[in-house]
Protein backbone atom coordinates (compact mmCIF):
# COMPACT_ATOMS: atom_id res chain seq x y z
CA UNK A 1 0.00 0.00 0.00
CA UNK A 2 1.26 3.47 -0.82
CA UNK A 3 -0.56 5.34 1.95
CA UNK A 4 -2.76 3.54 4.49
CA UNK A 5 -5.46 5.69 6.19
CA UNK A 6 -4.56 4.30 9.60
CA UNK A 7 -7.56 5.86 11.45
CA UNK A 8 -9.76 3.42 9.50
CA UNK A 9 -7.77 0.43 10.70
CA UNK A 10 -7.38 -1.38 14.01
CA UNK A 11 -3.77 -0.54 14.92
CA UNK A 12 -3.09 -3.91 16.60
CA UNK A 13 -4.22 -5.75 13.44
CA UNK A 14 -2.12 -3.39 11.33
CA UNK A 15 0.88 -4.08 13.61
CA UNK A 16 0.45 -7.85 13.08
CA UNK A 17 0.08 -7.52 9.31
CA UNK A 18 3.07 -5.23 8.84
CA UNK A 19 5.32 -7.33 11.07
CA UNK A 20 4.36 -10.38 8.98
CA UNK A 21 5.05 -8.53 5.72
CA UNK A 22 8.41 -7.38 7.00
CA UNK A 23 9.30 -10.98 7.86
CA UNK A 24 8.08 -12.28 4.49
CA UNK A 25 9.97 -9.59 2.55
CA UNK A 26 13.19 -10.11 4.53
CA UNK A 27 13.04 -6.62 6.00
CA UNK A 28 12.09 -4.61 2.91
CA UNK A 29 8.74 -3.17 4.01
CA UNK A 30 8.11 0.57 4.23
CA UNK A 31 4.87 1.74 5.89
CA UNK A 32 3.16 4.84 4.49
CA UNK A 33 0.29 6.36 6.52
CA UNK A 34 -1.99 9.38 6.56
CA UNK A 35 -5.29 10.61 7.98
CA UNK A 36 -7.19 9.59 4.83
CA UNK A 37 -9.41 11.30 2.31
CA UNK A 38 -12.66 13.18 2.56
CA UNK A 39 -16.25 12.65 3.61
CA UNK A 40 -16.95 9.97 1.01
CA UNK A 41 -14.17 7.75 2.43
CA UNK A 42 -15.14 8.17 6.07
CA UNK A 43 -18.44 9.73 7.05
CA UNK A 44 -20.45 8.13 4.25
CA UNK A 45 -19.22 4.71 5.38
CA UNK A 46 -19.78 5.20 9.10
CA UNK A 47 -16.17 6.03 10.05
CA UNK A 48 -14.95 9.14 11.87
CA UNK A 49 -15.42 12.07 9.48
CA UNK A 50 -13.76 14.90 11.44
CA UNK A 51 -10.23 15.40 10.14
CA UNK A 52 -8.81 16.73 13.41
CA UNK A 53 -10.14 13.68 15.24
CA UNK A 54 -8.66 11.38 12.60
CA UNK A 55 -5.31 13.15 13.05
CA UNK A 56 -5.47 12.42 16.79
CA UNK A 57 -6.32 8.81 16.00
CA UNK A 58 -3.38 8.57 13.60
CA UNK A 59 -0.89 9.83 16.20
CA UNK A 60 -2.19 7.44 18.84
CA UNK A 61 -2.30 4.53 16.40
CA UNK A 62 1.34 5.09 15.47
CA UNK A 63 2.28 4.90 19.15
CA UNK A 64 0.35 1.63 19.45
CA UNK A 65 1.82 0.10 16.29
CA UNK A 66 5.44 0.97 17.10
CA UNK A 67 4.97 -0.15 20.69
CA UNK A 68 3.69 -3.56 19.58
CA UNK A 69 6.49 -3.90 17.01
CA UNK A 70 9.04 -3.92 19.85
CA UNK A 71 8.05 -7.47 20.80
CA UNK A 72 8.08 -6.61 24.50
CA UNK A 73 5.24 -6.26 27.04
CA UNK A 74 3.29 -3.15 26.01
CA UNK A 75 0.19 -1.37 27.24
CA UNK A 76 -1.43 1.85 26.16
CA UNK A 77 -4.05 4.27 27.40
CA UNK A 78 -5.06 7.03 25.04
CA UNK A 79 -8.19 8.94 24.15
CA UNK A 80 -9.04 6.69 21.20
CA UNK A 81 -7.18 3.41 21.89
CA UNK A 82 -6.56 1.32 25.00
CA UNK A 83 -4.54 -1.88 25.31
CA UNK A 84 -4.01 -4.11 28.30
CA UNK A 85 -0.45 -5.46 28.72
CA UNK A 86 0.32 -7.61 25.68
CA UNK A 87 3.32 -8.89 23.72
CA UNK A 88 3.35 -9.30 19.93
CA UNK A 89 5.87 -11.70 18.38
CA UNK A 90 7.67 -12.22 16.10
CA UNK A 91 9.12 -8.75 15.82
CA UNK A 92 9.72 -7.13 12.45
CA UNK A 93 13.16 -7.83 11.02
CA UNK A 94 13.94 -4.11 10.72
CA UNK A 95 15.07 -2.48 13.94
CA UNK A 96 14.48 -0.21 15.75
CA UNK A 97 11.32 -0.23 13.57
CA UNK A 98 9.93 -0.53 10.09
CA UNK A 99 10.41 2.87 8.35
CA UNK A 100 7.30 5.06 8.47
CA UNK A 101 6.49 7.62 5.78
CA UNK A 102 3.89 10.30 6.57
CA UNK A 103 1.60 11.87 3.98
CA UNK A 104 0.39 15.45 4.29
CA UNK A 105 -0.45 18.69 2.50
CA UNK A 106 1.19 22.09 2.79
CA UNK A 107 0.51 24.49 4.47
CA UNK A 108 -1.09 22.37 7.23
CA UNK A 109 1.35 22.49 10.14
CA UNK A 110 0.38 19.35 12.03
CA UNK A 111 1.30 16.97 9.18
CA UNK A 112 4.66 18.75 8.89
CA UNK A 113 5.36 18.14 12.60
CA UNK A 114 4.30 14.52 12.21
CA UNK A 115 6.60 14.05 9.21
CA UNK A 116 9.56 15.42 11.19
CA UNK A 117 9.00 12.84 13.91
CA UNK A 118 9.15 9.78 11.65
CA UNK A 119 11.27 8.47 8.75
CA UNK A 120 9.99 10.10 5.60
CA UNK A 121 7.53 12.57 4.09
CA UNK A 122 5.07 12.04 1.27
CA UNK A 123 3.98 15.53 0.14
CA UNK A 124 0.54 15.82 -1.45
CA UNK A 125 0.10 18.71 -3.85
CA UNK A 126 -3.64 18.68 -4.49
CA UNK A 127 -4.62 20.48 -7.67
CA UNK A 128 -1.17 21.92 -8.44
CA UNK A 129 -0.27 20.81 -11.98
CA UNK A 130 2.52 23.26 -12.85
CA UNK A 131 5.90 21.49 -12.28
CA UNK A 132 7.72 24.70 -11.31
CA UNK A 133 5.10 25.54 -8.68
CA UNK A 134 5.15 21.96 -7.40
CA UNK A 135 8.94 22.02 -7.10
CA UNK A 136 8.82 25.34 -5.23
CA UNK A 137 6.21 23.93 -2.86
CA UNK A 138 8.28 20.79 -2.33
CA UNK A 139 11.41 22.80 -1.50
CA UNK A 140 9.45 24.84 1.02
CA UNK A 141 7.98 21.73 2.65
CA UNK A 142 11.38 20.03 2.83
CA UNK A 143 12.99 23.08 4.44
CA UNK A 144 10.19 23.32 7.00
CA UNK A 145 10.28 19.64 7.93
CA UNK A 146 14.08 19.43 8.05
CA UNK A 147 14.17 22.48 10.32
CA UNK A 148 11.72 20.79 12.67
CA UNK A 149 13.73 17.55 12.54
CA UNK A 150 16.88 19.42 13.56
CA UNK A 151 15.08 20.90 16.58
CA UNK A 152 13.37 17.61 17.47
CA UNK A 153 16.22 15.12 16.99
CA UNK A 154 19.31 17.12 17.88
CA UNK A 155 22.40 15.07 17.08
CA UNK A 156 20.20 12.32 15.57
CA UNK A 157 19.12 14.78 12.86
CA UNK A 158 21.37 13.05 10.31
CA UNK A 159 19.56 9.71 10.53
CA UNK A 160 18.08 8.59 7.17
CA UNK A 161 15.02 10.54 6.02
CA UNK A 162 13.20 10.06 2.71
CA UNK A 163 11.23 12.54 0.62
CA UNK A 164 8.81 10.79 -1.70
CA UNK A 165 7.17 12.27 -4.80
CA UNK A 166 4.69 10.45 -7.01
CA UNK A 167 3.69 11.37 -10.54
CA UNK A 168 3.63 10.36 -14.19
CA UNK A 169 6.38 10.00 -16.76
CA UNK A 170 5.95 8.83 -20.37
CA UNK A 171 7.04 5.43 -21.64
CA UNK A 172 9.73 5.33 -24.35
CA UNK A 173 10.67 9.00 -23.82
CA UNK A 174 13.66 8.66 -21.48
CA UNK A 175 14.87 12.25 -21.84
CA UNK A 176 11.48 13.64 -20.85
CA UNK A 177 11.13 11.14 -18.00
CA UNK A 178 14.60 11.98 -16.71
CA UNK A 179 13.80 15.70 -16.82
CA UNK A 180 10.66 15.20 -14.68
CA UNK A 181 12.48 13.08 -12.11
CA UNK A 182 15.58 15.31 -12.02
CA UNK A 183 13.45 18.38 -11.33
CA UNK A 184 11.96 16.73 -8.26
CA UNK A 185 15.35 15.44 -7.11
CA UNK A 186 16.74 18.98 -7.30
CA UNK A 187 13.86 20.12 -5.08
CA UNK A 188 14.79 17.50 -2.46
CA UNK A 189 13.06 14.25 -3.44
CA UNK A 190 14.89 11.01 -2.64
CA UNK A 191 12.24 8.69 -4.15
CA UNK A 192 10.17 8.90 -7.32
CA UNK A 193 7.09 6.64 -7.38
CA UNK A 194 5.53 6.24 -10.80
CA UNK A 195 1.75 6.60 -10.65
CA UNK A 196 -0.15 3.66 -12.10
CA UNK A 197 -3.58 5.23 -11.79
CA UNK A 198 -5.41 4.46 -15.07
CA UNK A 199 -6.90 7.99 -15.03
CA UNK A 200 -3.99 10.08 -16.30
CA UNK A 201 -3.51 13.77 -15.60
CA UNK A 202 -3.95 14.44 -19.32
CA UNK A 203 -7.55 13.24 -19.06
CA UNK A 204 -6.87 9.99 -20.89
CA UNK A 205 -7.64 6.62 -19.34
CA UNK A 206 -4.96 3.99 -19.81
CA UNK A 207 -5.76 0.35 -20.38
CA UNK A 208 -4.16 -2.46 -18.41
CA UNK A 209 -1.88 -3.14 -21.38
CA UNK A 210 -0.68 0.47 -21.43
CA UNK A 211 0.03 0.44 -17.69
CA UNK A 212 1.89 -2.86 -18.04
CA UNK A 213 3.95 -1.42 -20.89
CA UNK A 214 4.89 1.55 -18.68
CA UNK A 215 6.06 -0.80 -15.91
CA UNK A 216 8.13 -2.89 -18.32
CA UNK A 217 9.73 0.24 -19.78
CA UNK A 218 11.46 0.80 -16.44
CA UNK A 219 12.13 3.89 -14.30
CA UNK A 220 13.20 6.18 -17.15
CA UNK A 221 10.90 4.87 -19.84
CA UNK A 222 13.44 2.56 -21.46
CA UNK A 223 12.83 -1.10 -22.24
Amino acid sequence: ALITPLPRRRPWKFARETASLDQLSDGRLVVGVGVGGGQEQFGDLGDEADQRTRAEMLDEALEVVTGLWRGEPFEYTGHHYRLKPTTFRPQPIQQPRIPIWIAGRWPHKRPMRRMAHWDGMFPLFGEIDDPAEQHARLRQMVMDVQSQRAALLGKDFQRPFDIIVSGETPAHQPDQAEEVIAGNAAAGATWWLESLDPARSSGAVWSFEQLRERVLAGPLGRN
